[in-house]
């Protein structure tokens, strides 16, 4: 006897999984959000809906009463840089490869307990995209800029030589 297979190609808005009457078995996710759907992501994220977008390729592989959720979810959405406060395209693959289970009492360690029956692909994936989101997104431009005399970095800040003649003071005082 072998696994049951199916595939849904549309918006993960739209697919419920009834974890209850699913059959053991295989279930592949793709497809690309809707305009409505991005609407609902990018105001959680407080950004643009009319630039960007996301689409996921998730498994859901049933066995029993557990879940194991598995695949990638990409995204392009425009974010504003913490140091220069320009927006800016970010692109990100978000990893996803969860456990979960309707029957608490058998949980494993990394297992999560589901509380509502029905697997909402979409608020699974949206709470995937709004947890990995670098809650203080730097321009790729801006990750080594110079201010002053040193050189702002991600948390490793270096001191820049400096010129040690009489006109180097006159040159600081130029720029």
């Amino acid at each position: 006897m072998s696994d049951y297979r199916a595939t849904f190609k549309k918006d993960p808005f739209t697919v419920i999984l009834d974890v209850d009457t699913l059959k053991n078995g295989q279930y592949l996710i793709e497809g690309n959000f809707g305009v409505n759907s991005w609407k609902e992501i990018c105001q959680r994220m407080e950004s643009d809906a009319s630039k960007g977008g996301a689409s996921v390729a998730l498994t859901v592989e049933k066995k029993g009463k557990n879940l194991h959720v598995f695949g990638t979810i990409n995204i392009e959405i425009e974010r504003t840089c913490t140091r220069t406060l320009e927006p800016f395209m970010a692109s990100q693959q978000i990893s996803v490869d969860e456990h979960l289970t309707m029957n608490p009492d058998f949980a494993e360690e990394e297992s999560e307990v589901l509380v509502e029956e029905p697997l909402n692909v979409g608020q699974f994936s949206v709470e995937h995209i709004v947890i990995s989101m670098d809650p203080y997104p730097i321009h790729p431009d801006a990750i080594n800029t110079a201010r002053g005399n040193v050189v702002v970095s991600d948390g490793m800040d270096k001191e820049v030589e400096v010129e040690k003649n009489p006109f180097s003071v006159l040159k600081h005082l130029q720029s």
